[in-house]
């Protein structure tokens, strides 16, 4: 295992999983480790009856967001000596998530799980359980 794509969202499971991947890097710091952070674009986002939110406010918004998000993750990285790569895309995270996985060539993705109950996990499905289902490689769900 030397590639490791650790997908965020800002949540405490995805910190989680932040933290798990970055003790695999204490035991092997020659791992090669990319934060990803994918933006979903809401069906109705731009249904609503709000004439601000156009598609390139909402792409401005987001970006700010996805920039502090990342840069946060990379310092939790970089204060223990630890370089990483971030990474940002659109699209329906758990697709993009396993695209950059298998087009990058990535031995291992690591996600948070978001913590959803059986029923509610059964009829929406998660992103962490759809990743495992679509994903070429091995997938760490962290609690």
């Amino acid at each position: 295992m030397r590639k490791i794509l650790v997908a965020t969202d800002g949540s405490r499971h995805s910190d989680k999983a932040m933290k798990s991947v970055k003790d695999l890097m204490r035991l092997n710091a020659d791992l090669d480790v990319t934060i990803l952070c994918v933006t979903e674009i809401p069906n109705n986002l731009f249904n609503l009856n709000n004439p601000e939110m156009t598609p390139a406010n909402f792409e401005f918004s987001s970006a700010e967001t996805v920039k502090k998000l990342l840069a946060s993750a990379e310092e939790f990285f970089r204060m223990d000596g630890f370089q990483v790569r971030t990474l940002s895309k659109y699209g329906h995270p758990a697709t993009v998530i396993c695209e950059v996985a298998q087009y990058e060539g990535f031995d291992l993705i690591a996600v948070g799980s978001r913590g959803l109950g059986a029923v509610k996990g059964l009829f929406m499905g998660s992103v962490s359980s759809k990743v495992a289902h679509m994903a070429t490689c091995p997938v760490l769900i962290v609690k």
